[in-house]
């Protein structure tokens, strides 16, 4: 629930981070930025090399984050 909707934390985190408003909205962004990239990346990567590669690759990625 925190990780879809930082509102319902909101207060807490600019109290915390002594922050305004905008920031923490840019925060929120920069958070959720590669979610509005990283699938056509991946769907190009599936599109192009397949499924079976695709996997591989993203399933690499998962065990080194």
């Amino acid at each position: 629930m925190c990780v879809e909707y930082p509102s319902y934390l909101k207060n807490e985190v600019m109290d915390k981070l002594d922050i305004d408003e905008i920031k923490f909205n840019l925060l929120y962004s920069t958070y959720n930025f590669p979610n509005m990239i990283l699938p056509l990346i991946g769907g190009y990567i599936v599109d192009k090399m397949g499924y079976r590669i695709g996997n591989i690759i993203f399933s690499s990625f998962l065990c080194i984050g």
